[in-house]
């Protein structure tokens, strides 16, 4: 689908609309057309532009001044399912852009609100374990997060140096066997402590 015309104001780069001008025309487009492929996502759940942006490319650049870079993009922010208006668009990079898509699972903790892709990038942890945690073992945000010590029982993984392992595969890595680290961890042993000390003659002994 053709974008439109370039514009006739002078916001053209040699003779061509400029990416400012491009964005703000398929902002419209995405509102305003049902026959666009977007418009389900945009016009047809209800996202609009506002009146003073609507009819006017230069309110909409004089709002946002120029891109920061050729790979930044319009993004909604902070609210992702608002409109397009002052105060709630922002140039963003395609990893800013990819953070703030609705379909990202939002964890807050301490007052920060954050996706997992940031959380995991702030807590070291990859963003796969975050969802495992969570979703498939039924930790809590700040258990996921490293902030609370991990729930310890038979139905639940074990966390260490990053990595999540059921205390089988923990056993069969470490040569450590799983009797015994349920036993560890149930004399209260640290996750670090248990997984890292070697299984000694009287501990064998006195577990089975």
């Amino acid at each position: 689908m053709a974008i439109g015309r370039p514009p006739t104001h002078g916001h053209t780069v040699n003779g061509q609309p400029s990416t400012e001008w491009l964005a703000w025309k398929s902002m419209k487009i995405r509102c305003t057309n049902p026959k666009y492929r977007s418009y389900k996502d945009y016009g047809g759940r209800g996202i609009s532009i506002c009146e003073r942006w609507a009819d006017s490319f230069d309110n909409f650049l004089a709002d946002m001044g120029p891109k920061p870079s050729r790979k930044h993009s319009l993004d909604r922010f902070p609210e992702v399912n608002g409109n397009y208006e002052p105060g709630n668009c922002r140039w963003a990079t395609n990893t800013e852009q990819q953070r703030n898509k609705r379909d990202n699972t939002i964890l807050e903790y301490g007052g920060v609100r954050a996706c997992v892709a940031e959380w995991a990038e702030i807590r070291g942890i990859r963003q796969d374990t975050l969802l495992k945690r969570i979703g498939k073992y039924g930790w809590t945000i700040p258990q996921a997060l490293g902030f609370d010590p991990p729930p310890v029982n038979r139905r639940h993984p074990l966390t260490f140096q990053n990595r999540t392992l059921s205390m089988k595969e923990w056993a069969a890595e470490t040569g450590i066997p799983s009797s015994v680290i349920e036993s560890r961890t149930a004399r209260g042993w640290t996750v670090e402590r248990t997984l890292a000390t070697p299984k000694g003659k009287c501990e064998r002994r006195s577990v089975k």
